[in-house]
């Protein structure tokens, strides 16, 4: 296997949705086709017990610590995995640093709430050179929080994703069952903006591959 992308779900803020966004993101890039994996190192192992639920065994989950991240991915690497999504704990733990040193994108999942989006700064300040996404997520059918919060992270150098996850009861009930969006509700609306998220992320990967082209795609997003 010669490229793997690997992706890190990280919020310095808890609650705001990092362990279903991962999950969702996962088994989109399972039916995209790719051999995924996930990484859980949060202490609460929300993703590996979503695992034992769940009566299928793709994509396949894993728990690892900092310090073994690296060997988990090697391994990873040379069992053909090619997509990777690590889930990290909230706060400055040392997962969430070794989470984002591993990762050629940080994806920092946002819900419309102030507590949510006055976090990022901080959470940006954990990424290193790991290219950041913010997708809003749990956003209500009225979409003046989603503006606001818009207006406020407009301030932070980061950039923000264009689609946004909606406020559903089947991610809940869909991870109750041990299961996505995907399979709970096929043909629903939250599978929908899940997919558009990952086609989105996977564009920004296929065309930000350096560093020095992420920064003028920011440059630009700030004028």
């Amino acid at each position: 296997m010669e490229h793997m992308d690997i992706i890190a779900v990280i919020a310095h803020k808890g609650g705001t949705g990092k362990t279903t966004l991962a999950l969702s993101l996962a088994v989109e890039a399972q039916l995209a086709g790719h051999n995924t994996l996930v990484v859980d190192l949060d202490p609460q192992t929300s993703a590996l017990n979503w695992s034992a639920r769940r009566n299928n065994d793709c994509p396949a989950i894993i728990e690892s610590t900092a310090s073994d991240l690296p060997n988990a991915l090697a391994k990873a690497k040379q069992n053909d995995v090619d997509f990777v999504v690590i889930d990290t704990p909230a706060g400055a733990h040392p997962a969430t640093s070794a989470a984002a040193k591993a990762a050629s994108w940080a994806i920092i999942p946002c819900r419309p709430q102030v507590y949510d989006f006055e976090s990022i700064p901080l959470t940006l300040q954990n990424l290193g050179l790991a290219k950041a996404l913010v997708v809003m997520n749990n956003v209500p059918l009225r979409r003046s929080r989603y503006h606001d919060a818009i207006k406020v992270i407009n301030n932070f150098n980061v950039l923000i994703c264009p689609y946004t996850v909606g406020y559903r009861l089947s991610f809940s009930d869909a991870a109750f069952c041990g299961q996505t969006v995907h399979e709970f509700q096929p043909r629903g609306k939250a599978r929908r903006e899940i997919g558009t998220v990952y086609k989105h992320l996977v564009m920004l990967m296929k065309s930000i591959d350096s560093r020095r082209k992420y920064l003028s795609m920011l440059h630009d997003a700030q004028r």
